[in-house]
């Protein structure tokens, strides 16, 4: 019986041994200590990064043209920069148009 409990506690030690070795570098693989922060530190960049803007930058390409669009994950849409800045000036356009009609309908009243 001794024997047996012997045999098994050395089986035990043999596989303990084994695995701790395993586990031991397959952490230092995940982390990488020392190189470019390693695979978990470069997961956890890419997740950070994702979470704080919601937005990816696409590349597309059109006729052999490099467009940047911006992809927002929150509604699905690609927004061209290009195209905000030509809202944005009909905004001001229109701005610019209202504050003219109103400079004369006080000039009217004057």
């Amino acid at each position: 019986m001794r024997n047996i409990l012997e045999t098994l506690l050395y089986w035990l030690v043999c596989i303990l041994h084994e695995y701790c070795l395993f586990i031991i570098l397959t952490f230092a693989y995940i982390t990488q200590i020392g190189y470019k922060g390693g695979l978990a530190g470069q997961l956890t960049n890419v997740i950070q990064d994702f979470d704080s803007t919601h937005k990816v930058v696409d590349e597309i390409r059109d006729d052999g043209n490099s467009l940047r669009a911006i992809r927002d994950h929150s509604t699905n849409l690609l927004i061209d920069p290009e195209v905000e800045i030509e809202v944005e000036e009909e905004e001001e356009e229109e701005e610019e148009e209202e504050e003219e009609e109103e400079e004369e309908e006080e000039e009217k009243e004057e």
